[in-house]
């Protein structure tokens, strides 16, 4: 693996990571809304 490889695949990650931080941190403004209801 070239340090080139290294900074894509944790680029990736890091996508990854924030894609499923936002779609949790969706999920929980929605459960907080319901509870105002």
């Amino acid at each position: 693996m070239t340090p080139l490889d290294a900074v894509a695949y944790s680029r990736a990650i890091q996508d990854v990571v924030a894609a499923h931080c936002e779609r949790r941190g969706i999920a929980a403004v929605a459960a907080t809304n319901q509870e105002k209801l």
